[in-house]
């Protein structure tokens, strides 16, 4: 599945839900635009992705993806979890649980400075499906 970011001034990310089987990799594209519609580039661009059972939960709670940029002018990030990640997320009495997260783009201003352009791309809930 891909998911379609735009980047835009008011910095609004996109909202996608998506579902990961516990035990099983879980792998996902977010393809980026420009509002015009043409691939953002993000060659001075890194990316980083966080998930959490609550946007409120503790930073020792958060599990980040594994996430690359996988065609810098394309607009291309992967966002990867191994099986040892869904794994030990943990499922909510045994059924389906959701957790939260979030996908951001940044670069240093420049390197003197340590201020960081950050755009949220895209955020939404992430269903966790537990294994038998």
């Amino acid at each position: 599945m891909t998911i379609y970011a735009r980047v835009t001034h008011n910095q609004k990310p996109t909202y996608h839900d998506i579902v990961i089987y516990q035990g099983a990799t879980f792998s996902d594209t977010v393809t980026i635009r420009e509002v015009s519609g043409i691939a953002f580039d993000l060659s001075d661009y890194d990316v980083r992705g966080t998930i959490k059972r609550t946007s409120t939960a503790a930073d020792s709670e958060d599990l980040a993806f594994e996430a690359t940029i996988s065609d810098a002018t394309g607009g291309d990030i992967t966002l990867a979890l191994s099986a040892a990640d869904t794994g030990a997320m943990e499922a909510e009495n045994g059924g389906p649980t959701w957790y939260v997260y979030d996908v951001e783009i940044y670069q240093a201003v420049d390197s003197d400075t340590p201020v960081e352009i950050v755009y949220r791309v895209v955020q939404g809930r992430a269903l966790l499906e537990p294994e038998l």
